[in-house]
């Protein structure tokens, strides 16, 4: 009873071992996340806890290979064992082994970070969490999107949280009874809005009359603004807009709107 009692009692010693090895990287891995500050779900938070889980693998498989050895069992049989009967794991899982090794990629090249705006293909929002099989995108309608890492990797990554400027481009229309003279006057008011105004680009912007539409004299507005965030762009969009509109009210600037002139011709009196 003695031999069995001693490798039961080794068995449990390597297994209590692994679990050690397993449980100490992953506590690690939390303690360096809280220590730096990061977000639980963000890329650095991931790419920690998979490379002390990488480590803690290595280990586990070393404890259990020696464990083996020491009670007498086969250990590099059970090594060779474990090589082929990886390689049969890897075929079957492969789509998973892929969309782990995008996610690797992703943390290491980092493409995009947790609360960047992206757009990839018909997919739009801001990415929520990075995990190790896919990433998750929160939409402009609020639904959740898991992409899997692979398919990231193979896609075009539209990045619009790494913009310095924010372009804004629209045109809009006065009225076709304005002067030359006033036109001129209300461009170049305007393009001192932009050049004054703190959060534009001021080596590049244009105010011009761009041409003459069906009902109205048509003004392009092209600026860039410096600011770090869609809700900042759409304030000062907004304030940039209504300068313009009380500029406009000044120098007696009318917006145009659609119009549409019919002439009636005088039927001719008969008798």
């Amino acid at each position: 009873m003695y031999a069995p009692l001693v490798l039961t009692l080794a068995g449990m010693l390597y297994l209590t071992l692994v679990w050690i090895i397993w449980s100490s990287g992953r506590a690690i891995a939390e303690t360096a996340i809280v220590s730096r500050r990061l977000k639980a779900r963000s890329i650095d938070g991931q790419l920690i806890r998979l490379t002390l889980r990488f480590f803690a693998l290595i280990l586990s498989v070393g404890v259990l290979v020696e464990g083996a050895n020491r009670i007498g069992l086969p250990a590099y049989s059970i090594v060779t064992g474990l090589g082929v009967g990886g390689v049969a794991v890897a075929l079957a899982a492969r789509e998973s082994l892929a969309n782990l090794m995008g996610s690797f990629t992703i943390m290491i090249e980092k493409p995009f970070t947790v609360g960047h705006w992206i757009k990839v293909g018909d997919t739009e929002g801001t990415v929520e969490a990075v995990g190790f099989r896919s990433t998750r995108i929160r939409t402009f309608y609020d639904s959740l999107l898991s992409v899997p890492s692979s398919e990231l990797m193979h896609s075009t990554i539209d990045n619009m949280g790494e913009r310095k400027y924010r372009r804004v481009k629209t045109t809009f229309g006065i009225s076709c009874a304005t002067s030359p003279q006033r036109v001129q006057e209300f461009v170049e008011a305007v393009r001192e809005i932009i050049a004054t105004h703190p959060h534009t680009r001021k080596e590049s912007y244009h105010v011009v009359l761009q041409d003459f539409a069906d009902s109205s004299l048509e003004i392009l507005l092209y600026f860039f603004l410096e600011l770090p965030d869609w809700a900042s762009e759409l304030r000062q969009r907004e304030d940039i807009l209504l300068r313009i509109m009380g500029c406009a009210e000044r120098l007696g600037i009318e917006f145009a709107f659609p119009t549409r002139t019919v002439h009636i011709a005088e039927q001719p009196q008969i008798g």
